[in-house]
């Protein structure tokens, strides 16, 4: 029985992994050194893996070591990054800390896509031109359509410039979610024992709630099951007829979320 538990707790981080919010690499401070001596960003695709006269590099960073940036030397070619990720919330914006120079006639860009099935349902794009270039780091958001809730992954673009000289610095990316909550902040002290359970479990918070809602959503980000009018700071949650397998949960309070954990229930 502890080896099967251990089991379950290892299968329900690996899930939790990849089926998280975070993105990978959002701060740009792990680079990989490649036979050509470029650096690139771990986790993300880039033009450097093409021969064309536009580069990614690491650049100083916003607050911490490293930013990436995106440098053209003409011909026409532009730098670029991508990375595509899993998600299970919409995201409401990106976010990011950007700088720009330009020495010409020129534009740059941040793309984010949102997909279901493999198809793009939404998405919102930042561009800046040479008419307002941007010398200091600076603070942008990106908004992004809201044309429905069901998503499965996320992809971000960085599209740096095609004449020689523009460079766009990106650094400290993160989204804020349809919820408001932003997904690099912490989240609110919950704590949640057995987890995984099968008849029930005890969910601990720090904070004293009065009239609070918890709401259970399975797998495929169906509500099977809310708590409402929850006062103090101890929950006792019964598994009741819930089937096994892996629920999402999240506490509510006067219509916002204070905190977002995930519960493995076993036969």
């Amino acid at each position: 029985m502890k080896t099967a538990l251990t089991l379950l707790t290892i299968l329900l981080f690996s899930f939790a992994d990849a089926t998280g919010q975070t993105i990978p690499n959002a701060g740009f401070e792990n680079w990989t050194t490649d036979i050509w001596q470029n650096d690139n960003p771990d986790n993300w695709d880039h033009s450097n893996l093409d021969f064309q006269p536009a580069k990614i590099f690491a650049s100083a960073g916003y607050q911490s070591t490293w930013a990436l940036g995106a440098i053209s030397f003409g011909g026409g070619m532009f730098a670029f990054a991508k990375c595509k990720f899993p998600v299970i919330s919409h995201p409401a914006s990106l976010n990011a800390f950007v700088k720009t120079e330009f020495s010409n006639i020129d534009s740059v860009n941040i793309e984010i896509f949102i997909y279901h099935n493999g198809l793009v349902v939404d998405s919102g794009k930042w561009i800046n031109t040479y008419l307002s270039p941007i010398a200091t780091w600076t603070p942008i958001s990106i908004s992004i359509t809201q044309s429905t809730s069901i998503v499965d992954s996320v992809e971000i673009r960085i599209n740096g410039g095609v004449q020689q000289g523009t460079i766009l610095y990106v650094d400290e990316l993160s989204y804020s979610l349809t919820n408001g909550i932003n997904e690099n902040s912490p989240k609110g002290s919950l704590s949640i024992f057995p987890n995984p359970f099968s008849k029930q479990t005890t969910l601990q918070t720090n904070n004293l709630f009065s009239n609070a809602t918890l709401t259970i959503d399975n797998c495929f980000g169906q509500t099977v099951k809310q708590i409402k009018s929850i006062s103090g700071q101890t929950i006792t949650l019964h598994r009741d007829n819930l089937p096994s397998g892996l629920y999402f949960i999240r506490l509510t309070q006067d219509n916002k979320i204070i905190t977002t954990d995930k519960l493995l229930i076993t036969d």
